[in-house]
């Protein structure tokens, strides 16, 4: 008798709450094994924070772990989310680097906010910067113009009626970009130096 074999399946491009994800590297380690993938790869915006705890998870549940990440770039004027698999995420220079952005980034995501609640937006910053997050991606902040008082407002801004769908690009139209100028910055790297690392 032929047993018939399992497919396996392989995700390289996963995000936890440590950037713009919201689960635990644990709990992605959890819904890979359910969705029978067995090779994934954690790779969070600007950030190797959650990738010891996806590599521990991963061996105990039977899943390989490859170290990855995304980092924000600037390749010729242009904006790129540059992809990095199978690297030293323990290097103290990468890591050094990614702090800074991390903090710059906390700071244009500060300023950004203020300009949110200047158009009427309830912004809880103890909320939005609630560990574990290492690098606050602009989903997460999105979220919180769709909880409550938030969320009416923009339904009314945007003249929703309805049963009407809502997309991320109509928000970000609305709120983040202005005049071809993103309200919350990007903090970046350039190309050659993430090469470098």
């Amino acid at each position: 008798m032929r047993l018939k074999k399992e497919k396996k399946f392989i995700d390289l491009h996963l995000h936890s709450y440590y950037s713009d994800g919201t689960d635990s590297p644990k709990d992605l380690i959890k819904k890979a094994r359910k969705e029978n993938l067995s090779v994934i790869s954690l790779t969070d915006h600007n950030t190797t924070d959650g990738l010891k705890e996806a590599i521990f998870w991963g061996k105990k549940i039977g899943i390989k772990v490859i170290s990855g990440i995304e980092i924000d770039t600037q390749y010729q004027n242009r904006s790129l989310h540059f992809l990095g698999y199978n690297f030293d995420w323990r290097d103290k220079e990468l890591n050094f680097v990614l702090r800074k952005m991390q903090l710059k980034r906390e700071e244009n995501v500060k300023r950004g906010l203020k300009k949110l609640e200047e158009l009427g937006f309830k912004i809880n910053l103890k909320e939005i910067f609630q560990p574990p997050v290492s690098y606050l991606g602009l989903g997460r902040i999105i979220d919180l113009l769709r909880k409550g008082k938030n969320w009416q407002k923009v339904k009314k801004d945007l003249k929703i009626k309805r049963r009407q769908i809502v997309t991320l690009s109509e928000i970000f139209n609305r709120y983040f970009l202005k005049n071809h100028q993103h309200l919350i910055l990007p903090s970046t790297v350039s190309f050659n130096q993430v090469i470098r690392l």
